[in-house]
């Protein structure tokens, strides 16, 4: 963003994404911003390989197609850190809460 609120780069990027979840729990905000929030990082998640990811949304909406960088892993890693940090249960499924 620019200082008058016009949009300087219009690419959507992963690793702001993941911040945004981390910056929504430190802010304590609802379950529904962060769910809104993860959304928008699962979004990147969602490849035709396992394991990957994209790291770029453009203006277009549509993914670019490059490598997916090794440094959106820290990103990625920080925000699942947070969220299971502040829901514990969330991963869980019914056959693991039975152990």
């Amino acid at each position: 963003m620019l200082a008058d609120g016009g949009i300087h780069d219009p690419v959507a990027r992963l690793w702001a994404q993941a911040e945004r979840i981390r910056a929504y729990l430190a802010q304590r905000r609802s379950r529904d911003e962060v769910a809104a929030a993860f959304k928008g990082l699962r979004r990147f998640l969602a490849t035709p390989t396992e394991g990957v990811w994209f790291d770029q949304l453009g203006a277009d909406d549509v993914f670019v197609l490059e490598p997916a960088r090794a440094t959106s892993l820290y990103h990625i890693v920080g925000a699942v850190a947070e969220l299971s940090a502040a829901i514990p249960d969330a991963g869980r499924t019914a056959a693991d809460s039975r152990l």
